[in-house]
């Protein structure tokens, strides 16, 4: 269970949106609003917003997804009973609100657009509301033993927009790289050479290194951004966690003293195990702050963080 929120300032945008018979939509709950058609459910919601005009993006809509792997359980009545849930934990009570099921995906999904001003005129809080989603959505996931992804790995590239269409492409160059180095130099040399942009960060006081930065493009993320395994820290741990199993390839490859070519490269038997690096982006640690011994071409590209563009 995933959930994308939003908010906005017109209400009949949202309702003709949600209510599109192309997506096949299907009312599965509502509150305190006329149902008979666009115009009277539209009027419903601009009347109670009327109670409190200093709000101006009154609109909250939130798109509840389900795994299609939930799709043979996932009724009218299971989904309306968790929407609610949903609603009365984030504290979205007290207010008017429509939830609008479509069936134009292959996952479960539904739609709830609901008054930000409550029926007393008061305004629905947004405080930390994205932390508080995620955490709501974990809990009911795991209690009703949804489905849980196990990571970027089964997001459809091809549906991304920007900016999060570069973040997961630096993901994907990354998850490639970083199973076949154990030498931070290395590494780095090699997501650049797909066209990625990448800057150490130091702390200004230590002068150590924090983080690191990646850009493709126009856009630039911190490593933890784009994934926590992808943050200075994780990489660092996860190239020492590849030695052991790099290094023993290396010497397997090394000729024997009589012959005359030259070493094969390490690359060639590690990539046959490919998979086993996988999980390295499992690994867990804490803070950023990993001293990390570099060569001289690389220190000259570390840089205290610019203001600019960022995602």
């Amino acid at each position: 269970m995933m959930s994308k929120l939003k908010k906005g300032q017109e209400f009949r945008g949202a309702i003709t949106y949600v209510l599109n018979d192309k997506k096949g939509a299907e009312i599965i709950a509502a509150d305190g609003l006329m149902l008979d058609s666009i115009d009277s459910i539209t009027h419903s919601f601009e009347a109670q917003a009327e109670m409190n005009p200093r709000l101006t993006k009154n609109v909250g809509h939130t798109v509840l997804s389900f795994s299609p792997n939930d799709a043979p359980r996932m009724s009218n009545d299971y989904m309306r009973q968790i929407a609610l849930e949903y609603l009365e934990r984030m504290g979205i009570r007290d207010t008017q609100f429509l939830i609008v099921r479509h069936h134009d995906r292959e996952h479960p999904h539904c739609h709830i657009v609901f008054n930000r001003v409550s029926n007393s005129g008061k305004t629905i809080s947004d405080s930390n509301e994205r932390f508080r989603s995620q955490r709501i959505c974990r809990d009911i996931t795991e209690r009703e033993e949804l489905y849980m992804a196990p990571g970027k790995e089964d997001v459809k590239r091809n549906r991304l927009r920007e900016p999060d269409k570069t973040r997961y492409r630096i993901f994907d160059i990354i998850k490639a790289e970083l199973p076949r180095h154990t030498d931070f130099n290395s590494f780095i040399a090699a997501v650049e050479s797909h066209g990625v942009e990448c800057t150490l960060i130091n702390n200004g006081s230590t002068n150590k290194v924090q983080g690191i930065r990646f850009k493709m493009g126009k856009y630039a993320f911190n490593g933890s951004k784009i994934d926590k395994s992808c943050s200075y820290s994780k990489l660092i741990r996860a190239l020492e966690a590849n030695k052991p199993r790099i290094k023993p390839q290396t010497e397997r490859q090394k000729p024997m003293p009589q012959q005359s070519h030259a070493p094969q490269q390490e690359y060639r038997e590690e990539s046959q195990d490919f998979s086993l690096g996988l999980n390295l982006f499992q690994l867990h640690s804490s803070g950023d702050n990993v001293p990390v011994t570099e060569t001289t071409w690389f220190k000259s590209r570390r840089r205290k963080p610019k203001k600019g563009r960022s995602v």
